[in-house]
């Protein structure tokens, strides 16, 4: 087999001098100012700001490209340097019944940088007078301060007090003057993204005694914009609420109870034919008819098809990262409508919360890692953690007496939920009997038809 030669920008030059038909952007879009940074490197940020902003430098509107900030590790950033910041973008599915498999090589990326290395790198784009627009995804657990972040000239631990250095080293570079701001579009999947963001920059701003001349910059030269990923709109609630509950709400329940059953992808998790009932359940019956937006039930069929897409090899130990907080934020709000409206808990819902803490139970975690099975980061996690083995869980005997005193205790941490979770009629006797049953009989004696149906 013939070597196959990495993405670059001489790759790309060949196919200009080929007139090869692979589309790709024109060379002048290829030598843009940088004119927007990017602090995360995932798949949701290349396969949405990034495509985006290909497109509109394609048709002229833009005419700028990103500089890509990664912090967590992942080598993304290495990937991106080895291609010249190049990548193809992969659209391949079903659209409107018929086969689609488009390619496009995106080039509205100029570099990518990692913060822990290249720190100073970071503020030297802060100091960019091109610079204008800043996008965010560093998911729910990123829009939050970190304690450690105590001194300003040290790298910060949290994406607020990044971007507040950020933003202090422009201000200070343009001596706080008039025009010098940027846009902010978080793209992190919570309420009021740009609202909570531009108060975390301000209290850790205040935390760092940055002054009231900078303070007063971020509120008149900075712009946080409120969205939700795909649109930046005055109203966005409906559209959000839509999303939240039946796209990332489902995702969120069938990445633990597909974790517990060792399916590795989404699509894998559509191809089951135990789990796929419950989540067309969960979708179709449990949220959906809850939701006050627009077309929520057609939503969730089409929510349903894009899960069922072969070409989309979404792994479940990325979707699990994070999960307990995933769960406050996406399927929470919707077990506690049931509760208060129809005062009956959906199966589907208590079903996914018994597997997301289960995925914390020390026998659960040992199981995968002699399975080899890849962790993924939950710091929530590992509060439910602490609860399993406060009530023996590390040694518990196979008839699950743990799992009442657990079920209590794991309930009422505020820490984790925000509030006592035991007021939710029902739910400790439903839980603590799902949890028993899961311990005991295994993940496949909870997506049983007639658990399913009921």
């Amino acid at each position: 087999m013939a070597n196959r030669r990495a993405l670059s920008r001489s790759v790309v030059t060949d196919l200009d001098f080929a007139r090869a038909t692979f589309d790709r952007p024109p060379q002048p879009l290829r030598q843009l100012p940088e004119r927007a940074v990017q602090f995360g490197t995932g798949a949701l940020l290349r396969g949405f700001i990034d495509a985006f902003i290909d497109e509109a430098n394609r048709r002229g509107q833009f005419l700028g490209r990103v500089v890509a900030v990664g912090s967590t590790g992942s080598g993304r950033d290495r990937a991106f340097g080895e291609q010249d910041g190049l990548y193809t973008l992969i659209v391949a599915g079903v659209r409107d019944g018929c086969v689609v498999n488009e390619r496009r090589i995106i080039g509205s990326v100029s570099r990518a940088i990692a913060a822990t290395s290249q720190w100073d790198d970071v503020l030297a784009v802060a100091r960019d007078p091109e610079i204008r627009v800043v996008f965010s995804n560093t998911t729910e657990a990123g829009i939050a301060l970190d304690a450690r972040d105590t001194n300003v000239n040290a790298q910060p631990h949290s994406y607020p007090a990044t971007l507040t250095r950020f933003l202090y080293e422009r201000a200070t570079t343009f001596a706080y003057a008039e025009g010098a701001g940027v846009v902010v579009l978080p793209c992190e999947l919570i309420d009021d993204n740009g609202a909570r963001l531009k108060a975390l920059v301000h209290q850790q701003a205040a935390r760092w005694t940055l002054g009231a001349e900078f303070s007063a910059w971020l509120s008149s030269d900075v712009r946080f914009c409120n969205t939700l990923v795909d649109r930046i709109v005055p109203d966005i609630r409906p559209y959000r609420e839509r999303k939240v509950r039946l796209l990332n709400g489902t995702h969120t329940a069938m990445a633990a109870l597909g974790s517990l059953s060792d399916v590795s992808t989404v699509f894998d998790g559509m191809s089951s034919p135990t789990l796929t009932p419950l989540l067309q359940q969960l979708a179709k019956r449990d949220i959906a008819p809850m939701l006050d937006v627009p077309d929520a039930e057609a939503f969730a069929e089409t929510v349903m098809q894009r899960f069922a897409n072969p070409k989309v090899r979404h792994r479940l130990t990325e979707i699990a990262s994070q999960g307990p907080l995933k769960w406050k934020v996406r399927p929470l709000p919707m077990l506690r409508r049931h509760a208060n409206e129809s005062r009956v808990l959906p199966t589907s819902l208590v079903l996914a919360l018994a597997a997301q803490l289960y995925l914390s139970h020390p026998i659960e975690r040992a199981r995968r890692a002699a399975a080899g099975v890849a962790a993924f980061t939950d710091d929530n996690g590992e509060m439910v953690h602490a609860h399993w083995l406060l009530h023996g869980a590390a040694a518990a005997a196979s008839d699950g007496t743990h799992v009442p005193a657990f079920v209590d205790h794991v309930l009422s941490d505020r820490l984790l939920w925000d509030s006592d979770l035991r007021d939710i009629e029902g739910l400790p006797a439903h839980l603590t009997e799902s949890l028993k049953r899961l311990h005991n009989d295994g993940v496949q004696s909870l997506l049983s038809p007639a658990l399913v149906t009921s």
